[in-house]
């Protein structure tokens, strides 16, 4: 079977967590079957995934990028996120279409979406809409993703189905001291440690996640919280750190290595996520793989994903974080239920059944149209 699997995200946000997850998945599709991949963009990049299997550049124009795909003789072409841009060109796309649907906040939460203006999200609910109908079929990574197709984008039921997202385990794993203690003294952590995990946006609830943390604070004093993620190191996060003079106690690292992320959720008293919407959380996956406690919001997604493997809170009440973080760090009973119940959890999360499932949608999809 041939698979084409667009890539322009991969080429424009790298770092973003659909992109790492469409660049593992495309990894392990080389590695793990025998299907002909190509990857599909619009120009030639440096990123090491393209040297892995075939390439194909197509224009942007459209209709001609339509007309350039056709020609390629797929089974079927996977997008990453719908292409509301392609409208109304995607009609005369002959190659049976799957897209793996992220985002969803445009929809949910339109206030907290950092990434669109008022009047860009209308046009894109809009052209979602009208491209939704030349989909064949949708993978949605959570229930709630899902379910947002069906009410807003008025998808059919029998053209959706939830695949989780998965988490590499032989990388985040429970990790022995020293390479914990290594990883601490390269960042210059030499206290105790909450860890937050995500890349800077409002939606990431910053208010309640220092707020909660500086009560903390006040009644166990040898106590940092540390921030792995870029955009953090802003102006309303700064003027919110010196409000509450927490200057000294909060270390903002920016993007990290992936192992050395492996060894900071080891090494922290707990990962706290007091988000405002996910359609996933993949820092809460990762965190419970590694042993490391979660304490996290029942926003959207999030108790889909963490069941009772963490404690949760309403995102808006700081005063349940602050309760949750206590009880963690002060009852050890407590702390080793949740760690137990993570580690077994996290193991749902897994690229063997993601593999399988993927690859069964694409050959559902091919044979309708054999």
């Amino acid at each position: 079977m041939r698979v084409g699997i667009f890539t322009h995200y991969i080429d424009k946000y790298p770092r973003n967590a659909p992109s790492l997850h469409q660049i593992d998945l495309i990894k392990k599709l080389v590695e793990k079957t025998n299907l002909e991949i190509v990857l599909i963009h619009h120009k030639k990049s440096d990123l090491p995934i393209y040297r892995l299997t075939e390439e194909a550049i197509i224009p942007k124009l459209p209709y001609s990028r339509e007309r350039e795909i056709n020609k390629l003789d797929l089974d079927v072409i996977h997008f990453n996120a719908i292409p509301w841009s392609w409208w109304p060109s995607i009609s005369k796309l002959d190659t049976p279409s799957i897209v793996t649907v992220h985002g969803t906040i445009h929809w949910d939460e339109p206030g907290l979406d950092d990434y669109t203006t008022p009047i860009l999200r209308i046009m894109k609910k809009t052209l979602e809409r009208q491209v939704a109908k030349c989909i064949t079929y949708f993978i949605a990574i959570s229930d709630h993703v899902r379910d947002t197709l069906l009410k807003k984008l008025k998808v059919p039921n029998f053209k959706v189905e939830v695949i989780h997202l998965p988490i590499d385990h032989t990388i985040f794993r429970p990790l022995s001291n020293n390479l914990i203690v290594s990883a601490k003294a390269r960042y210059g952590i030499r206290s105790r440690y909450i860890l937050h995990v995500s890349a800077f946006s409002r939606r990431k609830n910053p208010e309640v996640l220092f707020r909660s943390f500086y009560i903390v604070r006040k009644r166990i004093r040898d106590l940092v919280l540390v921030i792995v993620g870029s955009g953090w190191n802003n102006l309303f996060v700064r003027k919110l750190i010196n409000e509450l003079s927490l200057q000294d106690h909060v270390r903002m690292l920016g993007w990290v290595p992936k192992e050395d992320l492996v060894a900071l959720y080891n090494g922290a008293e707990m990962l706290l996520f007091p988000s405002l919407h996910e359609n996933f959380g993949f820092p809460t996956v990762e965190a419970m793989a590694c042993g490391c406690p979660v304490v996290t919001s029942n926003a959207y997604a999030v108790p889909e994903i963490v069941g009772n493997a963490a404690i949760l809170c309403d995102p808006y009440d700081h005063n349940c974080f602050v309760d949750a973080i206590l009880n963690i760090l002060s009852d050890s009973q407590i702390r080793e239920k949740i760690v137990k119940r993570g580690l077994e959890r996290a193991k749902l999360f897994n690229w063997d059944v993601h593999i399988d499932r993927v690859v069964s949608v694409y050959s559902r999809v091919a044979s309708k149209f054999r």
